[in-house]
């Protein structure tokens, strides 16, 4: 296949791979928490507890779809939300989470009104995730949440994944640019030979 048609079928090729995955997520944002009992206030929560928190937010719909991990608690949780407060300090409830999912560390979604989903998603360190049960209903373990890192999409386990099908479609790109370049500057090799 020569250069010039390569390149065009690279270049489509990266095309597809970009706006098929790309329009899904255009309203989605990626948040982390991670937090422990010392971070609780007033009071601290359970001194060994920690919380983990990947969640995507769409600011459209107002859904947020989460996993939150609990360990090192000895009672389950009795209850989880996200809260509105800065780091050190106590907020409102905004959104409640499923303490069954959380006991289970499985993948939940909730829905908030979608203004809150948006202040989430643009000022997240405005917010917390915390976990209560019985012992502490206060909470026993609280994350202030962040953005998370480029490139990591929650995998719906605790754990995240890459956003492999927009790499590969800037991969096709910049791949079918070079072979279309090439077959250019073959042809005009050819042109000024002949």
């Amino acid at each position: 296949m020569r250069a010039p048609r390569l390149g065009a079928v690279l270049a489509a090729a990266a095309l597809l791979v970009l706006f098929t995955a790309g329009p899904a997520l255009a309203e989605q944002v990626r948040l982390t928490a991670s937090g422990s009992g010392a971070e609780e206030v007033p009071a601290p929560g359970e001194a060994d507890a920690t919380v983990r928190a990947d969640m995507t937010v769409d600011t459209e719909t107002g859904s947020i779809t989460y996993t939150v991990t609990v360990s090192g608690n000895d009672e389950p949780a009795a209850a989880a939300h996200i809260h509105r407060a800065p780091r050190g300090q106590a907020g409102d409830v905004v959104v409640p989470l499923d303490p069954a999912a959380v006991n289970e560390g499985r993948q939940a979604t909730a829905t908030a009104d979608p203004s809150v989903a948006r202040e989430i998603a643009e000022s997240p360190e405005n917010f917390y995730v915390n976990v209560h049960s019985p012992s502490f209903q206060q909470g026993f373990a609280r994350g202030q949440l962040q953005a998370a890192s480029p490139g990591s999409v929650p995998a719906g386990d605790g754990s995240s994944a890459s956003d492999l099908p927009a790499l590969v479609g800037a991969g096709l790109l910049i791949a079918g640019a070079g072979a279309v370049a090439l077959g250019v500057v073959r042809r005009r090799r050819g042109d000024a030979a002949a």
